[in-house]
């Protein structure tokens, strides 16, 4: 089994902080899964457009956590990568609490 994986996942440079993201997103996901089963949430309006529930605002700021650091890599390049970071998981805070 873990021949499979090396093979298959070979074109990826593998880091620890890549593996930590992946793990993390993959825990985050059952999580949202697990809760969503055992309390069904309600959409609710907040500042978007839109009604979202909790997963649909997991899923919007997980792409623009994303956006976030691709942005800050294109003007600012690697230096200083805290900066998006606490960017992000800021605004990652607010949308998620009132979006």
């Amino acid at each position: 089994m873990f021949e499979w994986i090396t093979e298959n996942t070979a074109w990826m440079y593998w880091t620890l902080p890549s593996a930590i993201a992946f793990i993390t997103l993959f825990n985050v996901l059952v999580f949202m899964t697990v809760w969503e089963v055992l309390s069904p949430t309600v959409a609710r309006k907040g500042f978007f457009p839109i009604r979202t529930t909790r997963g649909d605002r997991l899923f919007i700021g997980i792409i623009s956590m994303i956006v976030i650091f691709l942005l800050w890599l294109a003007f600012v390049g690697n230096k200083q990568i805290w900066g998006p970071t606490l960017i992000s998981a800021a605004w990652f805070f607010v949308q998620a609490k009132w979006g």
